[in-house]
């Protein structure tokens, strides 16, 4: 084969990756959750979707899943419902009753459409099977208590000390947290678009407890946590911050 062939064939295998690309559905590739806010023309909750690449992974309202899905540029999609792999847990009967609900939806999607912060999965003939809204990712605001958290060994602990831990995102890029040992205080930046935050570490404020304390350990641990954290992610009432190598460094859960 001659060079000019290969030179070729290269460039139409190009054009043809960027093809695909370029249909890759934006409302399916920004990386966001999508919650669950009807099924059927009601009311419903607790369950949610997020898409990455090919991958789709989310909560059906009792147990975690992940599996693959195609989409069109005709605006089909659908999931392969029959090879998800996912959690096992039993549920009380109303988390059940939506699980069972959302993983019918998954099975019978065919095509979607999306506007302003909406998603619409759609069935036979257009109809609407549940509509789904994109969360927002603004820390700001926002209060969470501390659930588990790197303990510096390549390992993540999650105990009942921790669940004392809470963290508050002020506005104007401002963070407390308060914990058993004492509180502590730092500056946060974040770029919403590519889910980025920089966190300086944090520094006590006031009098904390003595370096002889089981607390103390965790406190230091916590303001390290904090200041290796690079990336953020939010889903449901559940918030992640992970280091560059993309290793877990805290979760927490929202409080209201």
């Amino acid at each position: 084969m001659s060079i000019h062939s290969k030179l070729t064939i290269a460039a139409l295998l190009l054009a043809a990756s960027a093809t695909v690309f370029a249909a890759q559905p934006a409302a399916l590739a920004n990386g966001g959750t999508w919650q669950l806010a009807q099924i059927g023309g009601e009311s419903a909750a607790g369950a949610y979707l997020r898409f990455d690449g090919q991958q789709v992974q989310g909560n059906d309202g009792c147990n975690q899943f992940r599996g693959g899905f195609s989409a069109g540029a005709d605006q089909a999609l659908r999931f392969d419902a029959g090879n998800m792999a996912g959690t096992l847990m039993a549920c009380a009967p109303k988390q059940e009753k939506t699980a069972q609900a959302f993983q019918a939806v998954l099975m019978q999607t065919q095509h979607y459409r999306s506007a302003n912060d909406r998603l619409e999965l759609l069935g036979e003939e257009q109809k609407v099977l549940a509509v789904l809204v994109l969360q927002s990712e603004k820390l700001a605001g926002s209060k969470w208590q501390l659930q588990s958290l790197n303990n510096g060994k390549n390992g993540v602990v999650s105990q009942a000390s921790l669940e004392a831990v809470q963290i508050n995102f002020l506005p104007a890029g401002k963070l407390q947290i308060s914990t058993p040992c004492g509180a502590a205080r730092s500056y946060y930046r974040v770029t919403e678009a590519k889910r980025r935050i920089h966190v300086r570490k944090p520094r006590a404020a006031g009098k904390v407890c003595a370096s002889t304390d089981a607390a103390y350990a965790e406190f230091k641990q916590l303001k390290k946590a904090f200041k290796l954290s690079h990336s953020y992610q939010i889903t449901g009432d559940q918030l992640e911050l992970r280091s560059k190598s993309g290793a877990l460094q805290i979760s927490a859960q929202a409080l209201r």
